[in-house]
């Protein structure tokens, strides 16, 4: 389910975190996609409660539909022990490498930081922070990801990267675009 953002001027807006848009899931959707990002901001943020079919659920996120070219880098902790690991070379931001799954009787919430998003000059960073208290088995992590293209990013999609799962009319995501000094 697309939703399509429509043009906020920078002018107009007062503070220095904008609303751009807000989305639910379905109960037939695998992926929520955001498109259309204004480019007159510094940085994207965006934040989300993810409430997924099946627990067996992971997250990865797509930029302007592209198939290549992610990697990341990921720090978790369990409440009974801590890893971290990588992937490089995948066709899609993975803030936990595929390697934890989402509850779907638990929410999860995250914050997905996109760094310069608007720049055709470099490569693009992400910093996401992911966590959901599951009754005593909950967790954390930290991912730090690259999008080795110099492209601006226009859109995101968030899928459930398993096949008939969907996300849930309970799960939100949230895009805000964030200022530069002085605008």
């Amino acid at each position: 389910m697309p939703v399509s953002l429509a043009s906020t001027s920078a002018s107009s807006m007062h503070g220095a975190v904008v609303p751009l848009a807000y989305t639910n899931g379905t109960s037939s959707a695998p992926v929520i996609s955001l498109t259309n990002f204004p480019q007159n901001y510094q940085d994207l943020l965006i934040t989300g409660y993810l409430l997924p079919s099946n627990s067996s659920t992971v997250l990865t996120v797509g930029i302007n539909a592209s198939a290549s070219g992610f990697s990341s880098t990921w720090l978790l902790g369990n409440g009974s022990s801590a890893s971290s690991s990588r992937t490089t070379s995948a066709t899609s931001y993975q803030p936990s490498g595929l390697g934890y799954p989402i509850s779907s009787t638990n929410p999860t919430t995250f914050e997905l930081h996109i760094l310069n998003y608007a720049n055709t000059s470099t490569y693009k960073t992400m910093i996401m922070r992911m966590s959901s208290d599951q009754n005593g088995s909950g967790f954390t992590y930290e991912s730090v990801g690259l999008w080795q293209s110099t492209a601006a990013v226009a859109g995101l999609s968030f899928s459930t990267a398993n096949g008939g799962y969907y996300w849930t009319a309970n799960t939100s995501i949230s895009a805000y675009g964030i200022r530069t000094v002085g605008q």
